[in-house]
């Protein structure tokens, strides 16, 4: 869901790196207010884990395309929303501008759909609500499922419609949404299902390691340092073993393009 630099006009561009500049700017200083000692190392790490996994593409069933997961709920769940949201536009930004994944000129509105609605929407208004207190595998996964559905076909859908404000650019609308949605639906579902048992496990080797402030809206890790430890090896084994396994079949965004280009 890395959109390239040709599907926006500059107009859009624009807008888009101001309003994420203007929310990277707001989770700076939220993050500094209610930070630890082990925030800054914890969101380094992460995001580390979440580059490693994004280099990970699977094979979404019935369709010759793949997809990665975004890790908006991940590093939300165990970051909290403004750490997650600039953990992952980290990450956004890096694979923007080092490995041109994603166009530069795109990369304000990469952040907006992928770090800022899986952090600022999925997670508070689906996952959390859908968890509450009564913690368990199954509402876990369920809670995990839903809410990565909702930001990857939400995300996917804004692609489709910052596409379609693109003027001259632009694919036919319903088209690409009716590529987009299914596409990325399954995609959550399948990052909801790896989340949902990466939380779990966190909670279950910590001993309620995810504990929810509902007043201050933190995330309290009772086992910083064991939680660290397991996501950096994670990162290590995803970048340096898993990765050669990735799906080389075109990714979601792609293969919807290639659909709608290819029925024009």
């Amino acid at each position: 869901m890395h959109m390239p630099d040709h599907l926006l006009s500059p107009t859009e561009a624009i807008v888009g790196g101001a309003a994420a500049v203007a929310l990277i700017a707001v989770a700076i200083a939220k993050t500094k207010k209610n930070a630890t000692s082990n925030t800054l190392p914890m969101m380094g790490i992460m995001a580390a884990f979440v580059f490693a996994a994004q280099m990970i593409n699977y094979t979404i069933p019935g369709a010759a395309c793949s997809g990665h997961v975004l890790g908006g709920v991940l590093l939300a769940s165990v970051l909290g929303p403004w750490a997650g949201f600039l953990a992952l536009s980290a990450v956004v930004a890096i694979q923007a501008l080092l490995f041109a994944d994603g166009g530069v000129m795109a990369l304000g509105l990469n952040i907006l759909n992928m770090a800022a609605i899986g952090c600022l929407v999925a997670y508070p208004l689906v996952f959390r609500k859908l968890l509450g207190s009564n913690r368990n595998p199954v509402r876990t996964i369920l809670a995990s499922v839903v809410a990565c559905i909702v930001a990857t076909t939400l995300g996917a859908g804004a692609v489709v419609v910052e596409n379609g404000l693109a003027g001259a650019n632009a694919l036919p609308f319903g088209e690409f949404l009716g590529a987009m949605l299914p596409t990325h639906l399954a995609i959550g579902a399948i990052e909801g299902v790896i989340t949902g048992g990466l939380l779990w496990a966190i909670g279950a080797a910590n001993a309620t390691a995810l504990d929810y402030n509902k007043e201050k809206g933190k995330v309290a890790l009772h086992k910083p340092v064991a939680t660290m430890l397991a996501f950096a090896l994670g990162a290590l084994l995803l970048g340096f073993g898993v990765s050669r396994f990735a799906s080389t079949a075109p990714d979601g965004l792609e293969w919807s393009m290639e659909q709608v280009e290819s029925q024009e």
